[in-house]
């Protein structure tokens, strides 16, 4: 519900929803770490960039110290966090990046079937996204 009011440009709204679903999710959790990014989205929509950023770095630490594969949708975790470090000038957008990467590229892995595997990495949007990051930051790799 949060994302919906967020797509609504009804930043308040779906900070508060964010921020009731950060206080109900088990800490260093993938369902904190998706809150936070809300928070974070939320708090840019209002330009409190500041608390924006605060809410980025807690999430993206989430995901440099934590396994994210219960994530409600893992690489947009992942893009966003790493996008949002790069604009920051974190180092850690490198490696937020390139576990991102692993993780994409295992998954690929599973699938025998050449023509799904390019379909998932080719038309799933946040995994599309991921490999162009690495188009413009290929030492992340």
């Amino acid at each position: 519900m949060a994302r919906f009011r967020h797509r609504l440009g009804q930043y308040p709204a779906a900070g508060a929803l964010a921020e009731e679903a950060l206080t109900l999710a088990p800490t260093e959790t993938p369902a904190q770490a998706d809150a936070l990014l809300m928070l974070a989205m939320s708090a840019a929509g209002t330009e409190l960039l500041a608390e924006a950023e605060g809410y980025y770095r807690r999430a993206a630490d989430l995901v440099s110290e934590g396994d994210l594969d219960g994530a409600s949708d893992l690489f947009a975790v992942y893009l966003t966090c790493h996008q949002v470090l790069r604009a920051c000038g974190d180092g850690r957008a490198g490696e937020v990046l390139a576990t991102a990467r692993a993780a994409l590229l295992e998954r690929a892995a599973l699938i025998g079937d050449e023509e799904m595997r390019r379909s998932f990495l080719e038309n799933v949007p946040h995994h599309r996204a991921l490999l162009h990051e690495l188009t413009i930051c290929p030492s992340c790799r």
